[in-house]
């Protein structure tokens, strides 16, 4: 068995680093920017334009199912709209979406 010599080594792990840096770079703008049109949703709502949060928020799932700010808005619209039976649906998709989500599972 041959090893890698160590300066090759160390490239391979810089170049390693920097591809996981990236990634989490990433991730971590991808969640701000999702984060940042949530909060328009909840503005909208706040509004009183729950068409257009409730709109927000299902485009929002197809982008990002496991950001449980969608599903809570989803199911706040719903229920401003007096659509009870699809926030009872919504809200038991919600649960099963995101299982480990404590504010769609406790009452405010």
């Amino acid at each position: 068995m041959r090893l890698c010599p160590p300066e090759r080594l160390g490239r391979i792990v810089a170049r390693c680093t920097a591809v996981i840096a990236s990634g989490l770079l990433v991730l971590i703008l991808n969640q701000a920017s999702h984060a940042a049109i949530a909060d328009i949703g909840w503005e909208s709502f706040r509004a009183g334009d729950y068409e257009r949060a409730l709109a927000l928020a299902e485009d929002g799932q197809e982008a990002s199912p496991l950001q449980e700010d969608w599903h809570r808005i989803e199911v706040e619209c719903l229920l401003a709209l007096g659509r009870y039976t699809e926030a009872h649906e919504a809200l038991l998709e919600a649960s099963s979406a995101t299982r480990v989500s404590i504010s769609l599972r406790e009452p405010k």
